[in-house]
């Protein structure tokens, strides 16, 4: 006899309910060694991932080479993903009940010097420092004779600003209450600007360097790339800590981010095959 409940059942919605609540409380009451423990896995991850991409010559493809199968795929998967997390937003799904149940313990226990690391790692992100990076980088690059990195490197940045405007306003989510008094963050909030921004300024960063310097040694370039992570993950888990954004705002950011973060490294890559095919 099939004891399981429907999903939709009064008795397995309260059984979800009850797990998330679980693992926001567990989260929520520390939120400094979760920070750590989410860095370190975030390098070990990292650190194997970018020496295999080397091998693999993902990042070494040459400029002109159109984007890979990996970035393609990728691509399909991360519209996918974000379309689901999308909809467990806008539909009050299960995973929502942890981002408001982590978002109600992180009030209640972060410490005030958590509050002031956080908002100093957020700064990493925030408008008018992306915009000076796009500004400056753009100026360095067209100085050098890059202008196809130049323009790739605009269009990275602000398309990606662009567009978060544009799905915030399509999902219409509401920040969460965010009454600790350190920082105070306005409009709406899936998916995370900060989130996305981060991944594609940094992302996009490291992958111009490599390029820009392809004879750098394995362990240089892979420590740049794991620099990236690093500083993207740090960035998304302080908007979650700062209780600006919900968990599920960060996850889609990073999806929407990687997606335009491909989508403007295959812009650069066609504008340098039609500069050689003219």
């Amino acid at each position: 006899m099939n004891s399981a409940l429907p999903p939709n059942s009064p008795d397995a919605l309260a059984t979800q309910s009850a797990f998330w609540t679980s693992v926001a409380l567990q989260w929520g009451q520390a939120p400094g060694m979760v920070f750590i423990l989410w860095l370190l896995l975030v390098a070990a991850t990292a650190l194997p991932l970018c020496a295999f991409m080397q091998r693999d010559s993902a990042i070494r493809r040459p400029l002109h080479a159109p984007l890979g199968s990996a970035a393609i795929v990728w691509m399909v998967l991360a519209a996918t993903l974000w379309s689901a997390l999308a909809w467990q937003v806008t539909h009050d799904g299960p995973v929502t009940r942890l981002d408001t149940a982590l978002a109600h313990t992180l009030s209640l226990h972060v410490h005030p010097a958590l509050l002031t690391l956080f908002g100093t790692v957020s700064h990493l992100a925030d408008t008018p420092v992306l915009t000076a990076a796009c500004i400056v980088g753009a100026v360095l690059l067209a100085w050098r004779g890059e202008r196809k990195m130049a323009a790739g490197w605009v269009w990275a940045i602000a398309g990606n600003a662009l567009l978060n405007v544009m799905l915030k306003q399509w999902v219409g989510r509401v920040r969460p209450s965010h009454v600790e008094g350190y920082t105070m963050a306005g409009g709406l909030s899936f998916p995370s600007g900060h989130s996305s921004g981060s991944l594609v300024a940094y992302g996009m960063l490291a992958w111009m360097l490599l390029h820009l310097h392809p004879g750098w040694p394995c362990r240089l370039r892979v420590a740049v790339l794991t620099a990236a992570a690093l500083a993207v993950a740090a960035v998304g888990y302080s908007r979650i800590g700062l209780q600006v954004h919900y968990l599920t705002d960060v996850l889609g950011g990073w999806l929407s981010g990687s997606l335009w973060l491909a989508g403007s490294m295959g812009l650069v890559r066609a504008l340098e095959r039609r500069e050689r095919a003219a």
